[in-house]
């Protein structure tokens, strides 16, 4: 009789699969997307949806801010939001913030 293996968790296998893929740069992405709509909607009441992640430059989240009060805040708040990214999981290695404005429709919280 053989013996069964204990099941392995898929975020455990995922990094290194990604690796053998060429997929890493793809899932840091996809995983600092996600912090960041949870650490803006925390830091930025208001404003949180109004911005996204759209590229990471080596140690640079670059984030679309859906107006220019949104990108103003963001900038205002790099220190305490960077922090909070690097508090988490799938932030670390992030050191500053870059804002550019546009892409979305909306506009600052009234």
């Amino acid at each position: 009789m053989t013996r069964r293996r204990r099941p392995t968790r898929v975020g455990d296998i995922l990094p290194g699969t990604a690796a053998t893929l060429g997929l890493s740069d793809e899932l840091r992405l996809a995983r600092l997307m996600t912090t960041w709509a949870a650490i803006a909607a925390e830091h930025l009441p208001g404003a949180g949806t109004g911005s996204r992640v759209v590229a990471v430059d080596r140690m640079t989240l670059v984030v679309e801010a859906a107006h220019p009060l949104i990108g103003q805040e963001i900038r205002l708040r790099e220190g305490e939001l960077v922090a909070a990214l690097t508090a988490t999981p799938g932030g670390g290695g992030i050191e500053r913030l870059r804002v550019r404005i546009g892409g979305r429709q909306g506009g600052p919280p009234l």
